[in-house]
Parts: C-alpha cells; sequence; structure tokens
C-alpha cells in the first residue's frame, strides 16, 4: 500500500515517468521493489536502474556509480563552466548546471540511519535533482537533522500522522500525550485500534470461537479508526490509507490529502469505538 501510494503519487501528482531503484539485499527491500515495480507497470512508469547494496553498508558508490551521469557529461559541464569564467571575448556565456540524469526519480527502501549515510553520498555522486522516495522508516527527525539539505523535498509514506485534522486522531494523541508525556507513534495508533476492534467483536456473546472471531474480524464495518485502518482483504492483510509526507527545510511537513489519488477500497468501512 506505501508503495502504491508512493507511485500513484509520483507518477499522477508530479508527472514523473522514469525511475531508478536502489534497495538492501534483504526481505524488506525485495518486498517493497517487488511492489514498487507492480504499481509501476500499471500506472506506466519506467525503471532504468535497480541497484543493490548489503544491508549495513556506509559505502554506496559500487551500487550508485552506474546510475551517475557519465564522465563526458561532467568533463564537458567543467569546460562550460571555465568558458563563463574566462569571459574570453566572443565567447557565448553559458550558465553553469548539473550533468542531467536520465531517471526523474529514486526510490529506496531503507530506514533513517542508512539514508542519513546514503543522501550525502549522492550529491558527491552528482546523482542530483532526482526526486526521492522513501517509505516509513524514513519518518524520523534525526534523518533531517543528519542529512538536512540533501534530503530536503523527499517524499516518503508512512501510516499514521499524530498531528492529522481528523477527530479521532485528535482526541486518541491528546489523551495520549496526557497520559504517557509523549506522542504517540504507529505502533500504539495500531495497537489501540486492534485493542478496540477485538473488544468491539467481542462484546456478541455468540462470538465463541477462534474461527468465527476471524470471520467477524475480516468481515467487520469498521469507522473511527485512528492508524488509518479500513479493514481486511481476503488475504488478511490490513487495508489503511496511506500518509504521505515531504521533508522541508526546518521541519517533516504532511502532503496535503486533497492532493492524493483516493485509493479504490470504498468497500472497506471501519465500527465506532466508544
Amino acid at each position: 500500500q506505501q508503495a502504491r501510494a508512493l507511485v500513484d503519487y509520483a507518477v499522477d501528482i508530479l508527472e514523473l515517468e522514469t525511475f531508478a531503484l536502489l534497495q538492501p539485499e534483504n526481505k524488506l527491500g525485495n518486498d517493497f521493489v517487488r511492489h514498487f515495480r507492480s504499481a509501476l507497470e500499471r500506472e506506466g512508469g519506467k525503471v532504468i536502474y535497480h541497484r543493490t547494496y548489503p544491508p549495513g553498508s556506509t559505502d554506496f558508490r559500487a551500487a550508485l556509480k552506474p546510475m551517475a551521469p557519465p564522465e563526458e557529461d561532467k568533463v564537458k559541464e567543467q569546460k562550460e563552466g571555465t568558458i563563463v569564467e574566462s569571459g574570453l571575448e566572443g565567447e557565448t556565456p553559458t550558465e553553469d548546471k548539473e550533468p542531467e540524469l536520465d531517471f526523474d526519480a529514486l526510490f529506496i527502501p531503507d530506514f533513517a540511519d542508512t539514508v542519513a549515510l546514503l543522501a550525502p553520498q549522492l550529491a558527491f555522486s552528482d546523482i542530483e535533482g532526482a526526486q526521492l522516495l522513501g517509505i516509513n522508516g524514513w519518518n524520523s527527525t534525526d534523518l533531517l537533522n543528519q542529512a538536512g539539505s540533501y534530503v530536503r523535498g523527499a517524499v516518503f509514506s508512512d501510516g499514521f500522522d499524530p498531528d492529522s485534522s481528523d477527530i479521532f486522531v485528535q482526541n486518541f494523541a491528546t489523551r495520549y500525550r496526557q497520559r504517557y508525556a509523549e506522542t504517540p507513534t504507529i505502533l500504539a495508533a495500531q495497537a489501540y485500534d486492534a485493542t478496540n476492534l477485538l473488544l468491539h467483536i467481542l462484546r456478541d456473546p455468540d462470538v465463541t470461537r477462534p474461527h468465527q472471531l476471524r470471520s467477524r474480524v475480516q468481515d467487520v464495518e469498521y469507522t473511527g479508526g485512528v492508524s488509518g485502518l479500513r479493514g481486511f482483504d481476503a488475504e488478511g492483510e490490513a487495508v489503511r490509507d496511506i500518509v504521505l509526507f515531504k521533508f522541508g527545510r526546518k521541519k517533516i511537513e504532511r502532503i496535503d490529502p486533497a492532493a492524493l489519488q483516493p485509493m479504490e477500497l470504498e468497500e472497506f468501512v471501519l465500527p465506532a469505538f466508544e
């Protein structure tokens, strides 16, 4: 669902067409890239590069080199810059510009600590100007503080916004802060929804067997959750509303939900909680 939301936003809203994929060689990276590719295929996007790196890497040069602009492009830009500075009579000044990439966006499904090391190396490799796309693992103020301008404008997905204008989320976040003196995370929101959902179903005295509980969970009509939960699909996977954020100059900002494409899952409606 995160992959789908990112692709929908990148292709339909930002009108990006070509993509590079850079992933850790683990299940997380494989799963996200598989779903990202599938969503891209549906939307008509094109994968130009797909590179991997070992988990725990600190040096990403080998993975980044094939995606970097060709050396001749860099030499050309340097020469053009020399002409501008020389001011030779009869020469037409040429503005300095970054070597062009042959992809519009770069998707990196990894966590903030790795991205904080990777992002500056993108600039070192002249991989600049592409729209960076990330997953919920990017949702960290530490990443913003450590990588700063290297991730500015990057867009990432998550499943919970504690500052949402939704009345259910506001009430939950207010009570959570009063009780624990900290802002709730997505794990707290998911635990709250899961507990309320089970209690709602178990109030029914006819639910006395595990298979009955499972059936009710899968078929429940559900509203008023705080974690974006909308129901469950045929395989029991939770269906959620995805939230998109971007890194601003000094803070993480939520992308206006009005700018996003609605998920085509209207059949899922979440029980109002007391």
